[in-house]
């Protein structure tokens, strides 16, 4: 089913037959697997290694790449301005990385029954989340270290869950929206930008 999704979109995307929407496609699909690849290939005790920053790199690619096809891609074949352009590419980055931080954030802080799956379910996964770095950073490394090998996941999520670092990262997430919907003041008012607007409320709004 994937790889007819993928098909489909290509399709989709070459039939615009503006170059500029498909070399964007290209390079999206390729910032999606680079992010991919990063976050599989840590190996062992990635919980004592991953930063702020390569989380970030990671959600660049995975996630937030994807939004910026939707919106930049968009705004060119609306025939937008350049520096409009470049605002809804800006948006649609921010959006984007607040979207998976916002996901990740629910992955502790969520009900399992409306987010359809585990709570802490990427931490079992062995995956590296924000909510964990800022753990790793609230904490001594020895402390840290044993909760990871010594406790079960649903001690792990206890243990975020009873800290600040949700609150934290709540913050930026609401950063994160507040550059999106900055960017979107070089477009004119109106219906469309309201749309936009009120999607990046209900990004850093919703709950499941």
């Amino acid at each position: 089913m994937g790889d007819y999704l993928f098909a489909q979109s290509a399709t989709r995307c070459v039939a615009t037959e503006n170059l500029l929407v498909i070399g964007l496609f290209a390079q999206t699909l390729a910032n999606m697997c680079q992010g991919q690849i990063d976050e599989g290939s840590r190996g062992n005790h990635s919980h004592l290694k991953v930063t702020r920053d390569d989380y970030y790199r990671t959600i660049q690619g995975k996630t937030a790449s994807l939004f910026v096809l939707a919106c930049e891609g968009g705004a060119l074949l609306a025939g937008l301005s350049e520096p409009q352009v470049g605002a809804m590419r800006t948006y649609g980055e921010q959006l984007g990385l607040a979207f998976q931080l916002v996901d990740d954030i629910l992955d502790f802080s969520g009900d399992e029954r409306e987010l359809g799956k585990p709570v802490g379910s990427d931490l079992r996964q062995g995956t590296i989340t924000l909510p964990v770095v800022y753990l790793r950073e609230s904490m001594q490394d020895g402390r840290f270290a044993r909760l990871f090998e010594q406790a079960s996941p649903d001690v792990i999520v206890a243990e975020v869950r009873a800290s600040s670092v949700l609150d934290r990262c709540r913050n930026e997430a609401q950063d994160l929206i507040g550059g999106a919907k900055a960017a979107l003041t070089s477009l004119p008012r109106g219906e469309a930008r309201r749309a936009l607007e009120d999607l990046a409320d209900f990004v850093v709004g919703r709950n499941t």
